[in-house]
């Protein structure tokens, strides 16, 4: 493993977890897209990912501080896993809201264009 790249990594890692669990006011309601769970779950994973890192820095230990860093590293996984989820969910939300709109606008406009047509035509 390339450990140059793990301490900075980690400590993005707990900066965006902390902002994050600074966002959330834990009040919950419809609205609430569950930031500071995530931002929990990536704090206690890059917490455990250092910790691992740490311990395997000790030569006896190596094999087991890196155990606990991958743990770390997959905890931490899954808080951004969380994250990706919830910004997918607004990301189709969002497109299937614009879907609908652009639809029943294009419906709109075909009944005013054949109203227009039943008019200007001289059948009637």
């Amino acid at each position: 493993m390339k450990y140059q790249y793990a301490i900075p990594m980690l400590l993005t890692a707990l900066f965006i977890s902390i902002k994050a669990l600074a966002y959330d006011d834990y009040d919950y309601d419809e609205d609430d897209f569950g930031v500071a769970e995530a931002g929990m779950l990536l704090f206690f994973g890059a917490c455990i990912a250092l910790a691992g890192f740490i311990i395997s820095l000790l030569v006896p230990l190596r094999k087991i501080g890196r155990g606990i860093c991958i743990a770390g590293l997959v905890i931490g996984g899954i808080g951004v896993a969380n994250v990706a989820l919830m910004v997918l969910s607004w990301a189709l939300t969002t497109a299937l809201t614009l879907a609908l709109y652009l639809g029943g606008l294009f419906v709109v406009g075909y009944i005013l264009y054949a109203i227009y047509q039943w008019l200007i035509s001289p059948k009637h």
